[in-house]
């Protein structure tokens, strides 16, 4: 087993585990847990309020001044969404995405780091807090005010008074460890010489908002004066929590989807991500040899196993099958490159999907394929037929749909495939290692374990 696949999974399965008493963000990223959600936000928010009480030292130990206005931060699971999409891949320098809505167009604030990491070193929680820490004490130690210094953008970012809304993310790459996050308030400006009018003015680009030498928030020496510029509320109250400007927050609204841009259905987006990244993660863990089989302990690596894409004709077709009719059906439609799943009508369609996958994925481990691997018409009967579909290597696309059925009584999901596969073929070609070699056209993810078709422009 390879050492880049057991560094990839390893932090893929630190990442699903949540420690019992963390806050429930309700993001859609299972592979993301909220131990690491409320470790990054604790970070930032604890930052924050030491800097708005006046209680940082800056450089040379000398304490940086209080803050009449700085905001709370809230995570936002559509700016954790939007830093997964730009972090895909694992790009040496991420696209910093657009806010949605934003007008002029303006990009979000940024952070970006990577870092060499080994497979003990595995950690998502302990890596990003080592990162994040670095970020704002080496920082701090280059301030000498509460004016923005050049080359401490990290810092900079993280103080900006005026964010109100940031999301992060992490990958593994080819052993390293990638760590970005946006900011719904940028900081950077640049300043420059208007030749027309023989005078200099700010020029505020799409990722602009405080020059060099420019306030990161507004001081005062009266330790008493914090918060006193928040907004306050009907009784004319500040509106204030532990220094920190706490008014009402809007989470940012996606109203394009990122996975299938021409979907049209009334799916929401963080349904179809979560079925689309579930398949792939449960792809990644066969094709690297992480798959649990109660017959050979662990499953035989896939060496062609390709990555899924979701695609809107599969979409279409089950929505037409199990949300356009009046009542929900209680079985498949049909036999081939079908699955479908019934259960509680309480869950909600992102909590349905889960339990779908979970139950389609189970027979592997309670069961076990062993060392055959092809698809049998024994099957095609039972428990593996589900999994089969899921786990088919020359499988490239899918598409799901789901529909709560209060009067029946059950939620019901159903998702088609192709190519899909039939009585015979294997499962998956299986081998030593994942991507060797991968299908024509294909090349392995950066993440490993899957082959992925170049992106369409």
């Amino acid at each position: 087993m390879n050492t880049i696949s057991l560094q990839t999974v390893s932090l893929a399965l630190l990442q699903i585990i949540s420690a019992s008493g963390t806050t429930e963000f309700g993001c859609k990223n299972s592979l993301i847990s909220d131990e690491w959600r409320e470790k990054v936000y604790e970070l930032h928010t604890k930052y924050r309020k030491t800097l708005a009480k006046g209680k940082q030292a800056g450089k040379d130990g000398v304490m940086l001044p209080t803050s009449t206005k700085t905001e709370l931060m809230h995570w936002d699971c559509t700016i954790e969404e939007m830093a997964e999409a730009a972090l895909k891949g694992c790009p040496a320098s991420p696209t910093i995405p657009e806010i949605p809505g934003s007008n002029p167009a303006a990009k979000f604030g940024s952070i970006f780091e990577s870092k060499k990491v080994k497979a003990k070193d595995c950690n998502s929680v302990t890596t990003a807090d080592g990162l994040i820490k670095a970020w704002w004490k080496e920082g701090a130690k280059k301030q000498e005010d509460q004016k923005r210094v050049k080359d401490n953008d990290k810092f900079a970012q993280m103080a900006y008074s005026e964010s109100k809304g940031f999301g992060c993310t992490n990958q593994i790459c080819g052993g390293n460890f990638y760590l970005l996050c946006l900011y719904g308030q940028e900081y950077v400006a640049v300043k420059m010489f208007r030749k027309m009018s023989l005078t200099n003015s700010y020029y505020y680009s799409a990722v602009t908002k405080v020059a060099e030498g420019d306030n990161l928030y507004t001081p005062t020496n009266k330790p008493d004066e914090v918060c006193k510029d928040c907004d306050k509320d009907a009784a004319n109250n500040l509106l204030c929590t532990d220094a920190l400007c706490d008014p009402p927050y809007t989470p940012i609204v996606i109203t394009k989807s990122t996975v299938c841009p021409t979907c049209d259905k009334d799916i929401t987006e963080d349904f179809r991500v979560t079925a689309l990244d579930m398949h792939n993660y449960y792809r990644r863990l066969l094709a690297t040899g992480w798959a649990k089989d109660k017959k050979i302990g662990y499953a035989k690596p896939a060496t062609e196993m390709n990555a899924l894409v979701y695609h809107k004709d599969h979409e279409d077709t089950a929505y037409a099958y199990a949300v356009t009719p009046q009542t929900c059906p209680t079985a498949p439609e049909g036999d081939i490159g079908e699955n479908y799943w019934k259960g509680d009508y309480k869950l909600s369609h992102v909590e349905a999907i889960e339990e779908a996958m979970k139950e389609w994925w189970g027979p592997l481990e309670s069961t076990g394929l062993g060392e055959n691997v092809d698809f049998t018409d024994e099957m095609q009967q039972g428990p593996f037929k589900y999994f089969a579909n899921v786990a088919h290597d020359a499988t490239t696309k899918m598409g799901c749909a789901v529909k709560t059925c209060s009067a029946q009584g059950f939620t019901v999901v159903d998702c088609r495939y192709s190519t899909a596969i039939g009585i015979d073929d294997p499962i998956y070609k299986a081998g030593r290692m994942p991507c060797k070699p991968c299908p024509s056209g294909t090349t392995c993810a950066k993440l490993g374990g899957l082959c992925e078709a170049p992106a369409t422009p």
